[in-house]
């Protein structure tokens, strides 16, 4: 869905993202009621400008789809909220199908590139936190360096960065007590556009963290953000790694000594924070074998 008048959405100023899986008898049913009543109830709300749907790779029935406004107040306007607290029966019954979503509404804070004629085929999209006290810092880089590092890479139409918009993200409607979902974790949201399949660009966002920064101080890390997504599943209840080296390849569980990787290490320590006394029985094993591991050196 795009109005004629904003063909690109690059006027847009907000976006509006939900991520969402479906299982297999309930695909068909989305997709008919998303392309027949939603996407069109959606574009009749004032200052809705662009709507677009993805699905994710690697990732069974797991969709984002997400509509672009001029500004983050038409999300919290009467008209859009009329809408989710007045579903309709089809979308009452739709949303029942909704299985682990997050809902977010985000405020662009830096773009760049444009988009031509048709909208982008391929686009990488993550969520992710900067480090604690370093947003004014670390944010300018992303905003300015890192968005053009992206730009320059093949196959790279647009990039754009945004924030959450915690409050109108909060907001509780009719529709999302029967979703059940959701703002995330996370504050930030990168869009990277691309115009060919990622088998072949590889990854655009990890290259442009490496050309940018030349340390892991800044860098987007991909431990963390996984793990933070990963938390976002109720059913999640941890990470099982195999640590055991032998010179027998018969007890030999993993291909390096990981308790001798400093990057391992310090990732272990993100388990602690993230998913917190669920794993405490295995990071006081891992921890005990840590530091028995540094004793015998």
């Amino acid at each position: 869905m795009t109005k004629s008048d904003h063909k690109t959405g690059s006027g847009s100023r907000c976006l509006m993202a939900f991520w969402a899986t479906f299982e297999r008898q309930d695909l068909h049913r989305y997709v008919e009621w998303y392309n027949c009543e939603h996407m069109a109830e959606r574009g009749l709300i004032p200052g809705f400008q662009t709507g677009r749907r993805y699905v994710v790779e690697g990732e069974n029935g797991r969709f984002l789809q997400f509509y672009e406004t001029e500004t983050s107040s038409v999300l919290g306007s009467k008209p859009y909220l009329d809408a989710l607290n007045n579903p309709t029966p089809w979308t009452k019954e739709a949303l029942t199908w909704f299985r682990d979503s997050v809902r977010n509404i985000y405020e662009l804070i830096g773009s760049c590139g444009k988009l031509g004629m048709f909208t982008a085929p391929y686009l990488a999209a993550l969520r992710f936190n900067l480090e604690d006290g370093q947003d004014g810092n670390l944010l300018q880089i992303y905003t300015s360096k890192w968005l053009s590092a992206l730009c320059e890479m093949p196959h790279v139409l647009r990039a754009r960065l945004y924030r959450v918009d915690e409050e109108i993200s909060k907001i509780m409607t009719s529709e999302r007590k029967i979703y059940s979902g959701g703002p995330g974790g996370q504050r930030y949201l990168s869009f990277v556009e691309i115009s060919n399949p990622f088998g072949q660009v590889g990854d655009p966002i990890a290259k442009a963290s490496e050309q940018v920064f030349q340390s892991d101080h800044g860098r987007l890390d991909e431990a963390e953000v996984l793990l933070e997504q990963h938390c976002q599943y109720a059913n999640f209840r941890g990470i099982r790694h195999l640590l055991n080296t032998h010179e027998d390849p018969v007890f030999n569980y993993a291909d390096q000594d990981y308790l001798n990787h400093a990057k391992w290490v310090d990732n272990f320590g993100l388990l602690d924070y993230i998913l917190g006394p669920v794993l405490a029985l295995f990071l006081l094993i891992t921890g005990n074998a840590l530091w028995k591991h540094q004793r015998q050196k």
